[in-house]
């Protein structure tokens, strides 16, 4: 059969054809005009698209048309004399180079490429055949090749790829027949690219590949991209046979840490080149700076949330580490980003405190972890997306249910239920046919829409539904903004929302079908946060001594939570001593309650210091109301007069009698010490009494304290003896 094709864009007459070998599944064709256009038959033997893919500056006849190595690698040559006659696409047509070079100015006919060595091109022309080596370069060097056929016109060329000989038709001169050949050597490399720490060389390896017979001198070079200040030594520096060398780039501490293209040139009988690309990198990187979430934020989503820090120019890269714990012991997320940004791809839990923290990388170096920052996520609503897409069965009849469509989401957290609001995409044809319903978990179902919008053809939904919306269903293509649902969601009030909830799609009736694209779901509880109340009195305890924690000076209190419920999380360790839960250390994000607070002898601090010293530890506080009080700070003092040795009396001839009275007591000296000052501090450390004394050997004086409530003081005693 015969087909005329023909096309607006088909303006001048054809003057030169090329079907694409690649496409068999269909016929692409090329078409080339006397008008200098160039168009693109997609399923020419069908019912054909014409694309005009002509380059911006095509002017002349289109001689000849050919394929590369691959349909997007397209030549194509013009005989007119005082134009570009040689033009080369990478990418299908979309931008064209001009290659014409040094060519001479005369009408080319037809080109050919090197199957074998995609860097050699031949072209016939008015003068025979030319022939260039490096067609890859921005302007290659053509040189006259005709051997034996002299300077006749070439009008054709072809290859036969079983062999890859060429036939050469010429005017007036019959035919003649060449052979391509693999080039007469090539260079390799396992490793184009070499990354190399500063101030450290780096070393390219390269094999030298070459035909059995070649034996001429070939010489290594980069001829291009060359780093300002580094140096290039190759070892060795020639080969004529095949063999390996390398190439040294030395003195790159000169070098800004950066990556530098470069093209390693071999220069013998051809001239061939390789691409390498040298990374250098810092050996030092710095600590990261954190930007969002802001740190002990609250109200974070839960869902897609973005994490920014401030950019380290010698990085490549980012660990980033999400946790439910100051001491990254439960990790629910790690990944490695290569810009400073990361969103989550975890759905959080709702009013959970989380941690997280960055540290910047690069070849050479990884970095330190940045301060440990922390958030806390909204409290009372969560939302989770499906976004599966699942076909809707056309209706079995006139108002006869299909088979129904269903989505699901699981939901993990144990709320009770206040509010639930859907939002929905959905593509169809003739949404009047559609039932559609909300099912929980125990199976309540509720309907959102009711076969609306019927008796035209309205088609798709892209809409949420709330009972708190002021307009009942408008309805459109799509119908979309925020609608009451035909049954009210408040039917899910006071249910748990733990378990799937299913979105279902009926259709009821015959001729339209559809998809539910995604939906998502809105669940929401009604909850009072109350954050903690912390009573935090500074805590003085001896040297090389255990401390027990007291309720009347560590106290964290709200409405609606217990002690049990009161949750101590170790934000920041002390650096002296250590805290201990029932004697065992605790590490960084454990945790303790009020009540093992109220417990005498469970959370003790312990320090084995000699001399006075200073110390401190934070936590964060959260609470059964989802309430976060972070980053409280309980300051100690070690004072070393309260941490009296076993000698203490015997080298200072201190006596103090007696220890157990109404509030009077003596203190006598066998040696003097001179004046000295006398204080008495409660148990929680408030210092309640103080008076001076001057102990010569072996006086006493008479302390009289009755006036202070029964209970334990500590005495200490400070001379300037």
């Amino acid at each position: 059969t015969k087909s005329q094709l023909t096309d607006a864009l088909l303006t001048g007459s054809p003057t030169s054809f090329k079907v694409s070998p690649y496409t068999t599944a269909s016929t692409t064709l090329l078409v080339g005009t006397d008008d200098g256009k160039l168009l693109k038959l997609t399923n020419a033997n069908g019912t054909p698209t014409w694309t005009d893919i002509s380059g911006g500056s095509f002017v002349g006849s289109i001689s000849a048309i050919e394929y590369g190595a691959t349909e997007n690698d397209i030549f194509v040559t013009f005989h007119n004399y005082g134009v570009t006659s040689v033009w080369y696409s990478t990418d299908g047509g979309t931008t064209w180079k001009n290659k014409e070079g040094d060519l001479p100015d005369m009408p080319v006919k037809c080109i050919l490429q090197n199957p074998l060595v995609l860097n050699e091109v031949i072209v016939g022309t008015e003068l025979g055949i030319w022939s260039t080596v490096n067609f890859n370069d921005v302007s290659p060097t053509w040189v006259s090749s005709y051997n034996g056929m002299q300077d006749v016109k070439v009008l054709d060329l072809d290859l036969r790829t079983s062999d890859n000989s060429v036939l050469a038709t010429t005017f007036g001169r019959g035919t003649f027949t060449g052979k391509f050949i693999a080039a007469d050597f090539t260079i390799t490399t396992a490793n184009s690219t070499v990354t190399t720490c500063t101030p450290n060389d780096a070393v390219f390896n390269f094999d030298f590949n070459a035909n059995v017979s070649y034996n001429t001198v070939t010489t290594f070079s980069v001829t291009a991209g060359v780093p300002a200040g580094a140096s290039i030594t190759f070892n060795p520096t020639s080969l004529s046979a095949a063999g390996t060398f390398t190439m040294t780039i030395g003195n790159i501490g000169s070098l800004a840490v950066g990556d530098y293209p470069m093209t390693v040139t071999g220069t013998g009988t051809q001239t061939n080149s390789i691409d390498v690309i040298l990374k250098v990198r810092d050996t030092s990187i710095g600590t990261v700076t954190m930007v969002a979430p802001v740190n002990e934020s609250t109200g974070i989503a839960i869902s897609n949330l973005v994490f920014d820090w401030n950019a380290d120019t010698s990085a490549t890269s980012y660990d980033i580490d999400i946790s439910t714990d100051a001491g990254f012991s439960t990790i629910i997320e790690t990944a490695n980003a290569t810009t400073n940004s990361y969103t989550s791809t975890t759905t959080l839990g709702i009013g959970t405190v989380y941690y997280w923290r960055i540290r910047a990388k690069n070849d050479c170096v990884t970095g330190v972890y940045s301060i440990t920052q922390k958030f806390q996520t909204q409290n009372n609503c969560l939302s989770a997306t499906n976004v599966t897409s699942v076909p809707i069965p056309d209706g079995t009849g006139a108002n006869t249910a299909g088979t129904p469509a269903t989505s699901v989401i699981n939901i993990t957290d144990n709320l009770t239920i206040s509010d639930v609001n859907v939002t929905m995409d959905i593509s169809h044809t003739w949404i009047g046919d559609l039932v559609i319903s909300l099912i929980a978990p125990d199976a309540t179902e509720i309907v959102l829409f009711d076969r609306g919008c019927d008796g035209s053809r309205y088609q798709g939904i892209n809409a949420t539904y709330d009972d708190a919306a002021t307009a009942t269903i408008v309805c459109g293509s799509p119908v979309s903004g925020t609608y009451i649902p035909t049954n009210l969601l408040s039917g899910f009030n006071g249910k748990n929302a733990v378990g799937d909830w299913t979105l279902k799609v009926v259709d009821w009736y015959t001729g339209d079908t559809g998809t539910i694209n995604s939906w998502s779901i809105e669940i929401c509880q009604n909850q009072t946060t109350t954050n903690s109340t912390f009573t935090n009195a500074p805590i003085t305890v001896g040297t090389n001594s255990t401390y027990t924690l007291l309720q009347a000076e560590t106290e964290a209190t709200s409405t609606g939570s217990t002690a049990s419920e009161q949750v101590y999380m170790l934000a920041e360790l002390p650096t002296v001593g250590e805290i201990r839960l029932n004697n065992v250390v605790l590490l960084l994000g454990e945790t303790f309650t009020q009540n093992d607070i109220n417990t005498p002898g469970i959370v003790t601090y312990v320090n084995s210091s000699g001399t006075s010293d200073t110390d401190s530890f934070k936590v964060d506080i959260t609470n059964a109301t989802n309430g976060f009080l972070p980053n409280q700070q309980i300051n100690i003092t070690i004072d070393a007069a309260l941490g009296i040795d076993d000698n203490f009396f015997e080298k200072t001839g201190i006596s103090v009698f007696p220890t157990v009275s109404e509030g009077n007591f003596s203190i006598s000296s066998s040696k003097f010490i001179g004046k000295t000052t006398i204080e008495l501090y409660t148990i929680m450390g408030q210092k309640v009494f103080v008076k001076q004394l001057n102990f010569d050997k072996g006086n006493i004086e008479h302390i009289n304290a009755n006036h202070l409530a029964s209970g334990v003081y500590i005495l200490k005693l400070t001379s300037e003896a």
